[in-house]
């Protein structure tokens, strides 16, 4: 006869009943009532995707799930009978952070795989979201009413920069704002007496009863997203916005769109969701719908600087500068110590010939960061477009000096002492630009019209000969041939390059064509 054993069973989990763990993809887990959800599961699936996707990666879900499940029926047994809510997510925070070492993302806050919650328990990092998540799986299998808080964060945007001599607006991908790093999230403990807000990012931390409104005061937020205690559909509507914003960094822009899109059927008045599928329609060219998404974006929060300097650029890439202008006067409001938001103000006031305006803005931006080279030349193009040329130069000389390779600050100063009649400091400042720039065309060019203006007429043959051969479709170049042909005597070459000229010359090139053609039948006189 065998002796009785002692048989330990786990603790049951709350969530053991709910539909939500059979759920093979998050549109049977979307389909389901909010009460039948089953949120890790939910965002294991989101995780288990993106990871496919993004890295080629395969996980078992539910081992993932069970080892949730192992940490919840730990917890159990430590919270006990307690029905105090604070000292049960105390009991969670020492266990988590204390005798697992879980710990937050810190510097890799920004790491987009930080959000999804295998990384989270394979890694204990996670960044807010990530790690408030978790504490949501292990609230629903130990019973803590406990609810995710969505709350905007502080407008952040990393520089981005194009290197071009001349300040015009162009149309290319967004700049790199923070996208992938969420808006703040945390937790709150709410049993319908008084709620309590914890942060998991700072390994539980109550938040002080004022921190919402402190932080958050906007009082046309209140019919969104922000602050509320979230269900868990709510919440899914989050992590799909998420998961959209780095499928976007990623340049996966139909699986953003699609992940805002759905996101928007939760949560129909998410701002950002708007905003990260208006920025995922303009890398895909779709120019309408990113503008609507944009305006969404602004209706629903008039505060949202992002979303008025993306709607700024779309405008300006659309020619719509004034509307354009409009939206950079609003983010400057908001952020009035951002170089970038001047920079790209001053290339509109440029393109359409506001060039005082231009220089007030490329000014502010070089008070702001006076390291900034190319805005002095950027700057000193614009002095020359009002014949301020010793302004000009001035600027062009700092920018030098800041960084005294920049090809595009020689050539402009050359151009600016072409304009004043110095032709020998022009084609001293041409043949730097060429020192560090070879392979330019335009260079060459100018520099082959100064060797025109000073009579050095084989060294400006040769100079447009070698523009020809970088760049057949140099239209200026053939016509400024033909005049150093015709100088030269060589009439029959001459006619040539002017006939070449006439061929693909457009109306930019405005008095030439007569001109050229005035000179090919006085040319036939010879």
């Amino acid at each position: 006869m065998s002796s009785p054993g002692f048989w330990f069973r786990s603790p049951q989990l709350a969530n053991r009943n709910l539909l939500g763990l059979k759920a093979k993809n998050i549109e049977e887990a979307l389909a389901l009532p909010d009460d039948q959800i089953d949120l890790a599961t939910a965002a294991l699936l989101l995780s288990q995707e993106a990871s496919l996707n993004l890295y080629h990666l395969t996980f078992n879900l539910e081992s993932y799930r069970n080892r949730i499940d192992e940490l919840a029926q730990v917890l159990i047994k430590k919270i006990g009978k307690e029905k105090d809510p604070l000292k049960s997510i105390e009991t969670i925070n020492h266990y988590l952070f204390q005798e697992l070492g879980f710990e937050t993302a810190g510097e890799d806050e920004e790491d987009p795989k930080v959000n999804f919650l295998n990384v989270v328990l394979d890694e204990k990092k996670g960044n807010d979201l990530g790690l408030s998540v978790l504490y949501l799986a292990l609230a629903e299998r130990i019973g803590i009413p406990l609810f995710g808080v969505y709350q905007r964060r502080h407008f952040a945007v990393f520089k981005d920069f194009t290197h071009r001599s001349h300040p015009q607006p162009q149309k290319r991908r967004m700049p790199w704002y923070i996208l992938v790093k969420p808006d703040l999230f945390y937790v709150r403990s709410d049993d319908g007496q008084k709620p309590i807000n914890f942060d998991p990012a700072q390994k539980g931390t109550v938040l002080a009863d004022e921190y919402d409104c402190r932080v958050f005061k906007n009082d046309y937020l209140k019919n969104q997203v922000y602050l509320k205690s979230l269900g868990k559909k709510e919440t899914i509507g989050i992590l799909l916005v998420q998961r959209g914003a780095v499928y976007w960094e990623k340049e996966w822009y139909d699986q953003a769109i699609a992940d805002c899109s759905l996101a928007l059927t939760i949560n129909p008045m998410d701002d950002r969701a708007y905003y990260i599928r208006g920025v995922s329609y303009h890398d895909k060219d779709l120019s309408d719908q990113a503008m609507a998404d944009y305006t969404m974006a602004v209706e629903l929060n008039p505060r949202y600087p992002e979303a008025f300097h993306y709607r700024g650029m779309a405008y300006a890439n659309q020619g719509l500068f004034d509307k354009a202008i409009i939206d950079y006067t609003e983010v400057i409001k908001y952020d009035p110590s951002n170089t970038q938001f001047y920079i790209e103000r001053g290339r509109i006031y440029y393109s359409q010939d506001r060039f005082d305006e231009a220089i007030v803005d490329f000014t502010s931006a070089l008070e702001l960061n006076p390291e900034l080279f190319e805005i002095y030349s950027f700057r000193g193009v614009t002095y020359t477009k009002i014949d301020r040329f010793d302004e000009a130069i001035a600027d062009f000389n700092q920018s030098l000096e800041v960084n005294p390779h920049f090809a595009d600050a020689y050539n402009n100063r050359g151009l600016a002492h072409y304009e004043k009649d110095c032709y020998d400091q022009a084609i001293v400042d041409f043949n730097q630009a060429l020192r560090f720039s070879p392979q330019n065309d335009g260079y060459y060019y100018n520099r082959g019209l100064a060797f025109s203006m000073k009579g050095f007429l084989d060294q400006a043959l040769a100079d447009f000969n070698t523009v020809l051969e970088l760049n057949p479709r140099f239209i200026m170049a053939f016509y400024s041939r033909a005049e150093i042909y015709e100088k030269m005597s060589y009439w029959k070459e001459a006619i040539g390059d002017y006939k070449v000229f006439l061929r693909f010359a457009s109306m930019q090139h405005g008095p030439y064509i007569e001109q050229a053609k005035e000179r090919i039948q006085a040319l036939k006189e010879k």
